[in-house]
This record gives C-alpha cells, sequence and structure tokens, in this order.
C-alpha cells in the first residue's frame, strides 16, 4: 500500500470462482505497477478497507474492465475513482483482429503468454507456483499494452472515442442489477419442446436444483446437467404411479439427502392436478413488419455501413443493430435520449446525427405501423 500510494496508473485483473461456486467472489487481485507484479489474496481474511480507498484514486487498466468491476463491487462495493483503460475496448476501435488478452499481446507487443488455466478454481488454498505466475502475468504486459495501444489511438484521434467507451463501461458495471426471475428462469432450453405435466416436472426439479446448489456452493450444473433435467421430466411423465426408485437408481452421482430431496421433488409434481401445471409458453408471434419500416432500416444500415468503411471501424461498434430497429422506428431524434440512456456515447451521437437526419428526411413516426 505504501507503494501503491505513490503511483498514479495500476493495471489490475482478478481471478473469480463462478465456474467452481454457486456464489461467485473474488478470490485474487493482481497489479502491477512501478515494474513489479503483486497478487493479494482477498480469502485471507485480510483488511481491505484501506486498500479499495487507495485504488478508488488511481487510474486503472483493465482487459475487459466489465466483468472485472461488475466482481470488484459485488464483492467488495468499490467503484472506481480514476479513469479506467480498457485494452480490449481499446482493440476494438483499433479494429484488431483477436480481442482476447492473449491475442492482442501477441499483435501488439509479439508476446506470447499461456491461457491453459483459465477453469481453474481459484479458491482454492495452497495456488501452486504455475497458477501465481500464470495470475501475475495477465497484469504484466498490461501497462506495455496500454501505453502502445494509446499511442495507436492518438494517431487515429480515437483517445475520445476511447474514454467515453471506457466511462459508459463503467457506469454500466456501477448500475448492474442481476436480472433474476425464478418464475422464468426455469423454462431452461427444450422445455418448450415439453407438455404441461412434463413441464410440472422440469419446475419442481429446477428448483430442486437451485437448493442443492445454493446449500452445496456449486454452479447448478454440477449438480446436474440442463440436459438431464429434461430427460428426468419426460421420464417422470411417463410413470402411472408414484415410485420413481428406478428412474432415480440411474442418477449414480446423486446419494443420501440430495436423493431423497430429488424424489419428494418428483413426487411433489406427480400429485400435482392439471391445473396446477405451468402454462406452455406461447411463442410471440411477430406481425408482419410494414415496408416502410424495413425500408428505413435498410437506409439506415446502408448509411451507418457507410460512415464506418470511411472512418475504418466496425459497423456493430458504430450502430449495433438493435440501435437501427429503435431509429427506425423513432427517427434520428431519439439519439439524444440513446445518449442520456447511456446506450451510446457522444462520439456515435456526433457521427451519426446529421447523416442519418439526412437518410431519413422524409420520417414519419411508425406508432401505427406493425414493426419488427
Amino acid at each position: 500500500m505504501d507503494k501503491l500510494r505513490k503511483v498514479s496508473t495500476i493495471a489490475v485483473d482478478i481471478e473469480a470462482d463462478s465456474f467452481h461456486h454457486y456464489y461467485p467472489k473474488v478470490c485474487l487481485i493482481q497489479m502491477s505497477f512501478d515494474g513489479e507484479n503483486y497478487i493479494i489474496d482477498p480469502l485471507s481474511k485480510l483488511d481491505m478497507t484501506h486498500f479499495f480507498k487507495i485504488l478508488t484514486t488511481k487510474n486503472l487498466i483493465f482487459h475487459d474492465a466489465g466483468y472485472d468491476l461488475r466482481m470488484l463491487r459485488l464483492s467488495f462495493g468499490f467503484e472506481p475513482g480514476g479513469e479506467i483503460f480498457d485494452t480490449m475496448l481499446a482493440g476494438k476501435l483499433l479494429r484488431l483482429e483477436s480481442l482476447n488478452l492473449a491475442g492482442m499481446l501477441l499483435h501488439v507487443l509479439q508476446v506470447t503468454i499461456s491461457k491453459g488455466s483459465q477453469k481453474a478454481d481459484w479458491s482454492k488454498r495452497p495456488l501452486s507456483d504455475h497458477l501465481l505466475e500464470y495470475a501475475a502475468m495477465d497484469t504484466h504486459y498490461l501497462l506495455e499494452l496500454a501505453a502502445r495501444l494509446e499511442a495507436m489511438l492518438q494517431e487515429q484521434n480515437r483517445t475520445g472515442w476511447h474514454q467515453q467507451m471506457c466511462r459508459r463501461s463503467v457506469r454500466a458495471a456501477v448500475n448492474h442489477k442481476p436480472d433474476i426471475d425464478p418464475e422464468r428462469d426455469w423454462r431452461i432450453k427444450g422445455s418448450s419442446l415439453l407438455n404441461r405435466r412434463q413441464l410440472a416436472f422440469l419446475k419442481q426439479l429446477w428448483l430442486w436444483r437451485e437448493k442443492q446448489a445454493q446449500k452445496a456452493d456449486l454452479p447448478p450444473f454440477r449438480i446436474l446437467h440442463n440436459e438431464r433435467l429434461i430427460d428426468l421430466a419426460i421420464q417422470a411423465d411417463s410413470h402411472t404411479d408414484p415410485d420413481f426408485s428406478m428412474l432415480l437408481g440411474s442418477l449414480k452421482h446423486c446419494k443420501g439427502r440430495r436423493l431423497d430431496c430429488l424424489e419428494q421433488a418428483l413426487r411433489k409434481a406427480f400429485a400435482m392436478e392439471s391445473s396446477e401445471w405451468p402454462g406452455k409458453k406461447t411463442p410471440t408471434r411477430q406481425p408482419k413488419p410494414d415496408p416502410e419500416f424495413l425500408r428505413r432500416i435498410d437506409k439506415i444500415r446502408d448509411c451507418c455501413k457507410t460512415l464506418a468503411e470511411q472512418h475504418h471501424i466496425a459497423l456493430e461498434i458504430l450502430m449495433p443493430r438493435n440501435i437501427i430497429g429503435m431509429i427506425a422506428k423513432s427517427g434520428p431524434a431519439h439519439l439524444s435520449e440513446l445518449l442520456k440512456e447511456g446506450i451510446i456515447v457522444e462520439w456515435q451521437l456526433e457521427l451519426l446525427k446529421e447523416p442519418l437526419e439526412n437518410c431519413l428526411r422524409d420520417f414519419v413516426p411508425t406508432s401505427s405501423f406493425n414493426t419488427l
């Protein structure tokens, strides 16, 4: 911390354990500054209060900052106070072929690093020297990489563009709220093919898996894969009595209390009246798009494609597909609202406003039209 106070910019990365636990947490914090690499173990009951106060005052370099900032906020309530430099966002603006850290280091610095331990359980202690070295390499070259990318951005007059995108990324991370809906989340891939009774079994099986995953602090897929839940629901539907012993006998890795709870879930679904079964999700039928709306979509896409080529940036960076539909429906004036909502940033508005106003001079609100 004494050394940290003396520098203005730090390369930061984290390792979390979402692949191995139901409740994800930050397991390592890696930093590089002043020619040294540091690894902090936040699971060792250190008092991190003053460390994060110092970190709040620094400029930070991340590769793909969004996830790391969300996890740091979730685990420690950390919100950055200085500028963020996201090397992945810089790579997008510079149209680099590879956007993962290893690919960018190879392309920009001609440096090769190993990426073979991405799914390691970082919550385990002690960590091997191999894993610690792997973790340290995630920040070891970040300062140099960021300096080189910043020079490339300056050459193309895109430093301001990058800063705006980084600030938007920070706002999104700070304001992020998990989208959790138990009444929706149990409808896993493949559930739309099941009948209502099978859906009743599936929902109870999913609820059982969630409780077991929470109790064991394991990701749900480590309790039972989605495909197996679907199979069990289909097989349970064929039973004419609540004896599921043969079906449960096929679950080699589910035993004891967990198996007893699974049987209770199946019996609960079996005892349900048909009026209690979940309804099949009715597919939303999109009305036939209005021809005028489709014409606008094409005009906007062509306009943005021309702009993207002129400025040598990817079309999806200038104007993502979902925004094209918004503008086709609401008109170019809606760009200012998208800026306020943080969906686009200032440089996108500056580039797009006048060209879109010109190509949509005949714009009429489409509130009465059928749209996509």
